[in-house]
Formats: C-alpha cells, sequence, structure tokens
C-alpha cells in the first residue's frame, strides 16, 4: 500500500474510494493512441520475412530479364554478322571480254633442266589470278521501263569500301561496240543475249567484267523519289517534248524547279524539244543532267529524316530491283554508303563522247587513251592497270 501526495491510501492501483488510479506509464511503453501500436515481435518478423522475400523475387526477376535481354541482343548480333555482310566475290582471272578461246600455253619440259616454273598463280583454265583491290566492289547498274526491250540507263559503278569513295561511269546508249549485229549499239545488247550478253559486251568496253549487277525499273525510281518527298533541281534548258505513242509529255521551264517522282524521270529522259532544239549532244547532255540529278537525290536520301523512311526505302527496292546480290549484302553495301560523302566521296563521269556516223547511224566512241585513264581511275578492281590488250576496239 502507498500513499499519494494528498495523503489517501493507494492499494493496487485503486484510491481508498475504490476509483481507478491513471498513474505513470513505465518507462519504455509508448501508448497505442495517436497512430502507434505496440508491435508484437512474431508480427515484426513476419513482416520482415515478406520484405526480404519480396526483395528477393524482384532481384531474381531483374536478373532473369537481364540475361534474356543479354542473349537476345547476342542472338541478334549473331543474326547481323551471318545475313548482314559483305558481298562474296568469286576469284577473278585475266578479263577476256570477247568469249573466244584462249590460246593454249605450253607447258615447260618438266626433263629441260633449263626450264623455269611460271609463279603465276593459274586456276584450271591457265589463266594468271589477278589481285584484286581490298573492300573493291563493282555493278553494273541498268534503268528499263519495261516496254521496250532496249536499256537506255547503262552505268558501270564502283564502291570502295576503305576509303569510302564511290564512282559511276554512264555508259552513252549509243556507244558503238565490236559485234556482229547490224545495230551495234550497247543499249541493243540486253534485247539480244539477256543480262550475260549485256555483260559481256560491258566488259569489251571496260576490259572487266562488273561483279554484280542491279536492274531497276524506272518506276522504282519514280517511288523512291517521292519516298524522299522529292527534290529541288535546277532545270538547263526549257523542256516541251511530246510522245503520245508513249504518253510521255515533258514541259518545264528552264530555271530552279521542284521535282516529284514523276517529273524527276521526266527530266532525266528529256533530250530534245518537239522543234529539235533542246540539248546540242542530245544523249550526252542528257547523261550530265542525270547524273547532276542523282547527285542531289543522294544528298536528299543521305540525312536523318529520310533514314527514318529506311523500311518505306527497302521495300521500294525489293519490288523494282532484279539483281544477283542477296538481301544480306545489300544491307551492308547499304551500311557501308552512309558513311559516304556526297561532297568529296561521289564521283559521277561519262565513258564516251565523240560522236561518228556508222552504215548512216550515229554512234559514240572513247578515244583509247581515254578510256584507260578513266578505267583506271574509278573503277578498275584490280591492283595492275587495264591495258588496251583487255578492250575490244570498235
Amino acid at each position: 500500500m502507498q500513499a499519494n501526495k494528498s495523503g489517501k491510501a493507494v492499494a493496487n492501483g485503486r484510491r481508498a474510494d475504490g476509483s481507478v488510479l491513471i498513474g505513470k506509464r513505465k518507462a519504455g511503453r509508448k501508448s497505442p493512441g495517436k497512430g502507434r501500436t505496440q508491435t508484437d515481435p512474431g508480427i515484426s518478423n513476419g513482416v520482415r520475412k515478406k520484405k526480404k522475400n519480396g526483395t528477393a523475387k524482384r532481384r531474381r526477376a531483374f536478373v532473369i530479364a537481364f540475361w534474356t535481354i543479354l542473349i537476345l541482343l547476342a542472338m541478334l548480333y549473331i543474326a547481323y554478322k551471318l545475313i548482314v555482310r559483305p558481298p562474296e566475290i568469286t576469284p577473278d582471272t585475266t578479263p577476256d571480254p570477247t568469249g573466244q578461246t584462249d590460246i593454249d600455253v605450253e607447258e615447260p619440259d618438266i626433263d629441260d633442266p633449263t626450264a623455269k616454273p611460271d609463279d603465276t598463280a593459274k586456276p584450271d583454265d591457265g589463266k594468271p589470278v589477278l589481285e584484286r583491290k581490298k573492300g573493291f566492289y563493282t555493278f553494273l547498274i541498268i534503268g528499263t521501263d519495261k516496254v521496250g526491250a532496249n536499256t537506255d540507263v547503262l552505268m558501270v559503278a564502283s564502291f570502295d569500301t576503305a576509303n569510302k569513295q564511290a564512282h559511276v561511269v554512264n555508259i552513252p546508249r549509243d556507244t558503238i561496240v565490236n559485234v556482229s549485229r547490224k545495230v551495234k549499239k550497247i543499249n541493243a545488247a540486253y534485247a539480244n543475249g539477256g543480262i550475260d550478253n549485256l555483260k559481256k559486251e560491258i566488259s569489251s568496253l571496260i576490259g572487266f567484267k562488273p561483279d554484280f549487277y542491279m536492274m531497276v525499273d524506272l518506276k522504282g525510281f519514280v517511288n523512291l523519289v517521292d519516298a524522299i518527298g522529292g527534290v529541288e533541281f535546277y532545270v538547263p534548258v526549257d523542256m516541251n517534248y511530246d510522245d503520245p505513242t508513249q504518253d510521255l509529255h515533258i514541259h518545264y521551264k528552264k530555271g530552279l524547279q521542284f521535282l516529284d517522282g514523276k517529273s524527276a524521270l521526266e527530266v532525266v529522259r528529256f533530250r530534245h524539244n518537239n522543234d529539235g532544239t533542246g540539248y546540242p549532244r542530245e544523249d550526252l547532255d542528257r547523261i550530265q543532267t542525270t547524273q547532276k540529278l542523282l547527285t542531289a537525290i543522294a544528298k536528299k536520301m543521305i540525312n536523318v529524316k529520310t533514314l527514318l523512311k529506311l523500311d518505306e526505302l527497302v521495300d521500294i527496292a525489293v519490288d523494282n530491283l532484279k539483281t544477283d546480290l542477296d538481301a544480306g549484302e545489300i544491307l551492308w553495301l547499304a551500311k557501308e554508303a552512309l558513311g559516304v560523302d556526297t561532297e568529296n566521296g561521289l564521283h559521277f563521269h561519262t565513258y564516251a563522247e565523240h560522236s561518228c556516223m556508222y552504215k548512216g547511224l550515229s554512234y559514240v566512241y572513247a578515244e583509247e587513251d581515254e578510256a584507260l585513264a578513266l578505267i583506271n581511275s574509278s573503277i578498275n578492281p584490280y591492283t595492275t592497270d587495264i591495258t588496251d590488250l583487255d578492250l575490244i576496239k570498235p
């Protein structure tokens, strides 16, 4: 029994009159009021275990997701390496544009002690294998409107991936070739033997067969220009030409013009006006206009906004391109092409610029020394120069 300050006896927390005494709380214990409750040790441990279990599960999920993404990236990388790859080139031999049988080379007599072995590596056909420039590819580019069998757009292009340099040599449609047919123009080669004959006749002009070919439907050219949003271009002359048989009507004023796909194609097809005026050299001047327009298109294509339309551009290429390159090789070349500076790394040339008449038909031709200088400085894929022995003279 205790006495409080008033002197009244207190027993077991009660006053003498029986009322309950609310005493001081024991040290270390807090009132369960005002949002705070006394925690049961068993409950506390359970909460901690649940928190630990939740954290562990999140960690496991993160680790699984991390490794899944890593494995997927590795698989994509492997697939990229397997699919997107440089074009494979078959080892070439000494150019033989004529397709004629080679002269048999007499082998040295092994019993002759003075005979010296030939150090030049030769394949089964006996011709020496030429050393190629590394990362250097050549292409025959053909433009066709699928209306006629003639190929009025012919180019031989080279791509030096190591030095990021691209050269395009236009072969004029009227270039004379040394063939037996009556019309000896290069644009008639495809109609007289298909792609293989065209390659053969092109090789007679440049001294080697291009590695690959790309045949482009001119409708694809229209769709491509439209896909990049058109292009601004300076039209060099007034153009007024009509050909009802082809439903072709070309009417443009000289000066800066905005060209959509259809307009761009009409500009590159123009050679002369209805009254005979226009380009003084017709096809040769048309080629120069085409080269300038292609340069403008290339500049427009290699920018961020256009690259965002890459899927659309690929679809256009697939729908309008016939080639012996596979999809992985095309993607690899496209990736490499992004590194080409269109100001300093893209070059256009014209193969033949001299005119002549032969049996009543007009032709153009290249002087031998001019042709060799152009070929060896731009599209020759070998470490040694093409010579006059590799060319077939008209």
